[in-house]
């Protein structure tokens, strides 16, 4: 069965996730866009990047991010 999804996300396409929160980076903004990642990965992309965009930063949160290489935080502060 062929269907909307399959014909948007096919194999071998760069995917792009945005998640965005109009808050400091918390554990609810990190967990989307680790798990929206993981989630994207079965339509098997050419290449995928999560980014998390936020209005400030969290220095522990950003230090525990750094070990998913295709998750970023983009922080645009108020």
């Amino acid at each position: 069965m062929n269907t909307c999804v399959d014909n948007v996300f096919s194999v071998g396409k760069d995917i792009i996730i945005i998640q965005t929160k109009a808050n400091r980076l918390g554990m609810y903004l990190m967990g989307q866009a680790i798990f929206s990642l993981k989630l994207m990965k079965k339509f098997k992309p050419r290449s995928i990047k999560s980014v998390a965009i936020c209005t400030k930063s969290d220095a522990v949160l950003i230090r525990l991010l750094k070990s998913f290489k295709n998750v970023e935080v983009v922080v645009y502060e108020k």
